[in-house]
């Protein structure tokens, strides 16, 4: 089953949360160009929903596919994506496993103290 995208309302601890997510990077004086994001889009698309389900249930217990359609995105980028964000400390995974010892869908969760 696919989790659902949940929209969170002004005000809502995880928003507040989300809104901290500094998108684009910090200006360099001097450097010619666009600002460099700091997050691709799927990056925070992952960060907000992952940031959303934290602050309402604590987490989300879902696979890396349910991911990927939940955000219309290919298996192999939300692998890359989430990747790059637990090297960050952004996002943190507990592997479950069923009573076979079968290991079944990942429970992702923001480390809210980690967002600047």
């Amino acid at each position: 089953m696919v989790p659902e995208l949940q929209i969170l309302e002004e005000g809502h601890p995880a928003a507040d949360a989300c809104d901290q997510l500094s998108v684009e990077a910090p200006c360099t004086p001097g450097k010619r160009g666009p600002k460099r994001r700091r997050f691709t889009k799927t990056q925070e698309s992952i960060l907000r929903y992952l940031a959303g389900e934290t602050a309402l249930n604590g987490g989300v217990s879902c696979t890396k596919q349910q991911l990927a359609d939940l955000l219309g995105r290919n298996v192999k980028t939300i692998d890359r994506c989430m990747s790059a964000l637990r090297r960050q400390g952004l996002v943190e995974a507990q592997t479950n496993f069923d009573e076979n010892g079968a290991q079944v869908s990942n429970t992702y969760r923001v480390t809210l103290t980690s967002i600047p």
